[in-house]
């Protein structure tokens, strides 16, 4: 049996997001492992590699606070993210979303934003990392306002801003890990730290701009 191209289109695109959620969680539980050696913490390797100096101030409230908040935001949008999980519950859906709302606004952007301020790299990784905290917590409560007043297909752009914002942290860990596998020692942390968010929100940007333009045509 024929398929149309507008058919064929839409199946790729399933599949697609199929294998982007599949590596997201992957990549989730990776991370979430990763953050069980922080329990206690260790200086001599991985991201609290010369922290030591100021680590047992605010900064540990961030940082922990962080490492156990992002996890449960990135599993949350990754459900939310299933179409047939969303619209057979309304009610899930909802209690979902507002724990995932409630999550960033008060926890992970916040303490990403504090974290900011001791990154890795030059003054560049610091502003990058402190843009992406600001931006996590202005596009999720962006979403969340245009839910409330009705606005749901706003809600759903910015709440799909909000989670490519949170999986900056897969994006970072798989951007270091292919620099390190291909020895391209000349992008820099302060490069990976803008990659690790601004290119996919640039895409999805596009995505949008383009599908407005063709239904305004």
């Amino acid at each position: 049996m024929n398929t149309s191209p507008n058919q064929t289109s839409v199946r790729l695109w399933a599949v697609t997001k199929v294998c982007i959620l599949v590596f997201v969680a992957i990549i989730g539980i990776l991370v979430v492992l990763t953050a069980f050696t922080y329990f206690p913490p260790q200086f001599k390797f991985g991201f609290l590699y010369g922290r030591e100096a100021y680590f047992f101030s605010w900064y540990a409230v961030a940082f922990y606070i962080h490492i156990v908040s992002s996890p449960l935001a990135l599993f949350i949008g990754l459900i939310q993210s299933v179409d047939s999980i969303r619209k057979r519950s309304r009610k899930f859906h909802q209690a979902l979303g507002y724990s995932y709302v409630c999550i960033v606004l008060l926890f992970t952007a916040p303490s990403g934003l504090a974290m900011s301020t001791k990154a890795n790299g030059g003054s560049s990784a610091v502003f990058a990392f402190a843009v992406l905290a600001i931006a996590t917590f202005l596009s999720t409560w962006r979403g969340f306002h245009a839910a409330r007043v009705g606005k749901f297909t706003k809600h759903r752009q910015w709440m799909t801003r909000s989670y490519l914002l949170i999986c900056s942290a897969v994006q970072l860990r798989l951007i270091a890990a292919l620099c390190a596998e291909l020895k391209l020692d000349y992008i820099t942390y302060d490069a990976m730290a803008w990659l690790s968010w601004l290119p996919s929100l640039l895409v999805y940007e596009t995505i949008l701009r383009t599908r407005d333009y063709r239904i305004a045509r």
